[in-house]
């Protein structure tokens, strides 16, 4: 079936002798796919003939019905709303020479938040069983990891650490809004750090310096490598490259790729925070009986608000991974793990220039991200 990546035009063609006109019903969904097509439609479309051929793009109305949000779980759900892909069904009825002729449905597309590049030609389908373009991922150690795959295309993925294997993965549902499957190589979506996974199992934390020296340079996660399987038989590999002590704290930031799902991006260079403010001021009459108080400012704040951005730096990359800081910034939603929270950020840095150890020797990528919200809780 055709995959429908709904941030690039996804084009519906109809062609036949005496074509008068058509219509084009949209019928959008979650859970198991339709056998034939029921409901009510969330759009109708019509389009005039023009030399017996019609045309309708669908992808910018698919969108609107793609949340897609992040609550830094990796599991999609109706309830949290936190889910990129659904399917879609279309019914186009034809009218040729005055006479509406028998319905032509489609049934279970499927409809991710993805997009393709220009060279890539129209209606992009990406289909593969990885869900990312990089196949070496850098992290922090003691840190997991995530990666994305296709239900519909990968059979089984598998985790080795020094050729033992450590996991055998099968990626497979029926749902609409699981179509894409993270794979984490701990065997845990909820916990990030060998920390978390002991206060989960009940165990009492009590903070020093040596236990963090410990867990900081204990290698909670040693798998070396994952190996994806996709359904026609062809084999991928992902090799997890894990830095060695790195002198500042990695900040994670999670994008969502060109395939519509979710990627972890770690940051291990240098930070640096910052604040801006604006401010509505007025000038206030402060004359009382022909006379005013000195202490009593003339000049007076309405509304005064700020914002906050954070300058981060990626630390030394290898010059393959220039595709992902490109999908990065190309991306539209971005989160940052800071303090414990996943919070929402939007990429202020515009340009992006490609780097190569030719010519930069070490590659390191400076990116400004910018809290999208105000400093001040003001949602009323």
């Amino acid at each position: 079936m055709p995959k429908i990546n709904t941030r690039s035009p996804y084009f519906i063609n109809y062609s036949i002798a005496n074509l008068d006109s058509a219509v084009l019903e949209i019928y959008i969904y979650t859970g198991a796919p339709h056998g034939a097509i029921i409901g009510t439609p969330q759009y109708t479309l019509n389009s005039t003939a023009i030399d017996d051929k019609v045309q309708f793009e669908i992808s910018e109305l698919i969108k609107d019905y793609i949340p897609a949000k992040n609550n830094g779980s990796y599991v999609p759900a109706l309830a949290d709303e936190n889910y990129a892909t659904v399917y879609v069904d279309t019914r186009l009825v034809p009218t040729v020479s005055g006479t509406p002729q028998s319905p032509i449905d489609d049934l279970a597309e499927r409809a991710f938040l993805g997009y393709g590049y220009f060279n890539e030609g129209a209606n992009p389908q990406l289909r593969q069983g990885l869900l990312q373009s990089n196949t070496k991922i850098l992290k922090p150690k003691s840190r997991n990891i995530r990666i994305a795959v296709d239900c519909e295309f990968t059979s089984q993925v598998q985790v080795f650490n020094n050729y033992e294997m450590l996991q055998n993965i099968t990626a497979s549902s029926t749902e609409g809004e699981r179509q894409i499957k993270y794979i984490d190589i701990n065997g845990s979506l909820d916990v990030d750090t060998y920390l978390q996974q002991l206060q989960d199992d009940g165990y009492a934390i009590e903070p020093n310096d040596c236990l963090e020296n410990f867990l900081c340079n204990l290698t909670w996660i040693p798998a070396t490598s994952a190996v994806i399987i996709d359904s026609a038989g062809e084999h991928t590999q992902i090799d997890l490259i894990e830095t060695e002590n790195p002198p500042y704290e990695p900040y994670k930031v999670t994008f969502r790729n060109k395939f519509g799902a979710l990627q972890d991006l770690y940051f291990f260079g240098n930070s640096t925070k910052q604040m801006t403010t604006s401010k509505e001021q007025y000038k206030s009459n402060i004359l009382v009986d022909g006379d005013y108080e000195i202490y009593n400012p003339q000049e007076k704040l309405f509304t005064k608000q700020g914002q906050e951005t954070i300058k981060l730096n990626s630390g030394y990359y290898p010059e393959d991974q220039n595709e992902l800081f490109k999908q990065m910034f190309l991306s539209e939603q971005v989160w940052l793990e800071y303090e414990g929270d996943t919070l929402g950020v939007i990429v202020k840095s515009t340009a992006f220039t490609y780097k190569t150890r030719l010519t930069d020797k070490l590659i390191n990528y400076e990116v400004e991200l910018e809290f999208a919200n105000d400093t001040i809780n003001n949602i009323r």
